[in-house]
C-alpha cells in the first residue's frame, strides 16, 4: 500500500512540473500541427501522460510491469480502504485534467488557471475560517483525513433535509433566484455552499474529507440501500426547493404530495378567463433569443421536476382520469407539455416564443457539448415520464432497475474495454524498438487479409 501511494503522489509531482506541462502541450501542438485530427491529437497527449505514469513508476524503484499490474489490481487488493481508493480516483482525475488543459487554446487554459487559483484560495479562507470557529468555541479541530461513516453520511442528509425545510432557508433562495435569469446559477452555487457547510458544522470534518466522500458514495455505500434512499430523498427535495425558488413559489410539506384533481374525459382543457397579471410580475420575453443561462435553468428545471414523484402521480392520475389507452396517454403528454411551458413563463419567457427557440437549439447551440447534452437528457426523461404513466408504481420501480442494471452492463463493458485498450497501450510502450518492427512483420499478412474483405466482413 505504501508503494502505491508512493507512486501517486510521485505521478502527481510529475504531472504538475512545468516539464510535464511543456511536454504534453509540446505533444498535442505538434499532432494538430500535422494536420491530424483534434481526436488523435488528444491521444497523443494521453500517451505522453501516461508515459510521466510509467517514469514515476521508475523513479518509485518499482518495475514497470508490475507497477502496472499492481495499480490495476488496487479495487481487488484494497476494495474496503476509501482512503487509497480516494487518492486513486484524485490522480485520475488529475491525469485527465492534465490532458484535458494540454489540449485547449493556451488563452482558455491561463483563464481557466486563474478561476482555479480564485477558487482555491477561496475554498482554503473557507476552510481556515472552519476552523477558526470551532477554536473560538472551543471544539476540537476539524478531521482532515480519512473518509466518513454510514452514520456520519446519514446525518449528512438528514441536517440538510433539516435545513432545507427550514421556511428562512426557502425564503432566501428566492430572493437569490428573483434577481435575474442568470441567479439561478448563483442559487445553485448558494445551495452547494449551504450543504457542504454541514460537513465542519455538524460532522466535524474539513470540507474537502467531505466532498471526497460524497464523490466515493457509489464505491463506499453502493449497495446499501439506506444511502441510497437518503441520497434520492435529498435529491428530490433539493429539486422541490430549486423549482419553488425559480418559479417564486411557496412550497410546503402538505403542497409537496398535493396531486390536483384530473378532470373528466373530454374537459381537460376548458376554457377558462384569462388570469388578471399580478401587481408587479415581469414582462414575458417574446422577441430576440433565449440566453444561454435561460435555457439551461429551464432543461435543468424540466429535469428536476420529472424527478419528482408527485410530477410522475398527477401524470399518472390523469391518465387514469380519461381511461388509460391511447386517450388516457394523449392527456398524460398534454399535460407534460404544459408543465414545460409553465415553466417557461415562470422563468420569464413566453411559451411559444420559448419553443421556438428551443427548436431551432441545434443552430445556436448545436457546438455547445453541456446544452447539447442536457436537451437530450430532457427529451428523454420527457418522453419517459409519458411512458411510465401506463405503468403502476410497481412496474415503473421494476422498469426502471432493468434500465439500470443495463446501464450498470454497458459501462461495465465499456470499462473493460477501455481496460483492455489500456494493457494494449502499455505492452506496446514497453516494446522495444525492434520488438515493434517484428510485430509489424508478423502482422502484415493479417492486415494484408483483413483490407481484402468487403467492410461488413473485416
Amino acid at each position: 500500500k505504501s508503494q502505491i501511494e508512493l507512486i501517486l503522489e510521485t505521478g502527481g509531482v510529475l504531472l504538475q512540473s512545468e516539464k510535464a506541462i511543456s511536454r504534453l502541450s509540446s505533444a498535442f501542438s505538434e499532432a494538430v500541427g500535422s494536420g491530424g485530427p483534434k481526436d488523435r491529437a488528444t491521444a497523443k497527449v494521453a500517451q505522453v501522460c501516461l508515459e510521466i505514469q510509467y517514469e514515476a513508476i521508475d523513479l518509485c524503484g518499482v518495475d514497470r510491469t508490475h507497477g502496472v499490474q499492481a495499480l490495476n489490481g488496487v479495487q481487488a487488493r484494497f476494495g474496503g480502504d476509501r482512503e487509497l481508493l480516494a487518492k486513486m480516483a484524485s490522480f485520475a482525475q488529475q491525469c485527465e485534467r492534465s490532458v484535458a488543459s494540454a489540449t485547449v487554446p493556451r488563452a482558455a487554459r491561463a483563464m481557466e488557471e486563474v478561476r482555479q487559483a480564485a477558487l482555491g484560495a477561496r475554498q482554503r479562507a473557507i476552510e481556515r475560517s472552519d476552523a477558526e470557529e470551532r477554536q473560538r468555541k472551543g471544539q476540537a479541530a476539524l478531521v482532515a483525513k480519512g473518509g466518513l461513516s454510514k452514520g456520519q453520511v446519514l446525518a449528512f442528509f438528514a441536517e440538510n433535509q433539516r435545513l432545507l425545510d427550514l421556511p428562512e432557508t426557502r425564503e432566501r433562495y428566492a430572493r437569490v433566484a428573483s434577481r435575474s435569469p442568470d441567479s439561478l446559477a448563483t442559487l445553485n452555487a448558494v445551495m452547494v455552499e449551504d450543504q457542504r457547510s454541514v460537513f465542519p458544522r455538524t460532522l466535524g470534518v474539513t470540507r474537502k474529507v467531505g466532498r471526497a466522500a460524497l464523490e466515493a458514495l457509489p464505491a463506499t455505500f453502493g449497495a446499501d440501500d439506506e444511502v441510497e434512499g437518503a441520497v434520492k430523498d435529498f435529491a428530490e427535495n433539493c429539486a422541490r426547493v430549486w423549482l419553488a425558488a425559480a418559479r417564486q413559489e411557496e412550497v410546503s410539506s402538505e403542497a409537496q404530495q398535493t396531486v390536483p384533481t384530473p378532470k373528466p374525459k373530454g374537459q381537460e382543457n376548458p376554457k377558462r378567463k384569462p388570469k388578471e397579471k399580478p401587481k408587479g410580475q415581469r414582462k414575458l420575453q417574446a422577441s430576440g433569443e433565449m440566453a444561454r443561462a435561460q435555457i439551461v435553468n429551464f432543461l435543468d428545471g424540466c429535469l428536476y421536476m420529472y424527478m419528482l414523484p408527485e410530477t410522475r402521480a398527477q401524470l399518472r392520475e390523469l391518465y387514469l382520469a380519461q381511461g388509460g389507452g391511447d386517450s388516457g396517454h394523449k392527456a398524460a403528454a398534454r399535460e407534460s407539455v404544459k408543465l414545460q411551458t409553465d415553466l417557461l413563463e415562470a422563468l420569464g419567457v413566453k411559451a411559444q416564443f420559448g419553443i421556438s427557440c428551443l427548436n431551432r437549439l441545434g443552430q445556436t447551440h448545436g457546438s455547445d457539448q453541456e446544452v447539447v447534452g442536457k436537451m437530450q437528457h430532457f427529451q428523454a426523461r420527457a418522453q419517459q415520464a409519458v411512458v411510465e404513466c401506463r405503468l403502476s408504481d410497481a412496474e415503473v420501480v421494476a422498469a426502471r432497475e432493468a434500465g439500470a442494471q443495463e446501464a450498470r452492463d454497458r459501462q461495465a463493458k465499456q470499462a473493460a474495454a477501455v481496460a483492455r485498450m489500456r494493457r494494449v497501450e502499455e505492452t506496446v510502450l514497453l516494446l522495444s524498438a525492434a520488438e515493434k518492427e517484428a510485430h509489424k512483420s508478423k502482422m502484415a499478412k493479417k492486415w494484408a487479409t483483413l483490407t481484402k474483405l468487403p467492410p461488413q466482413s473485416r
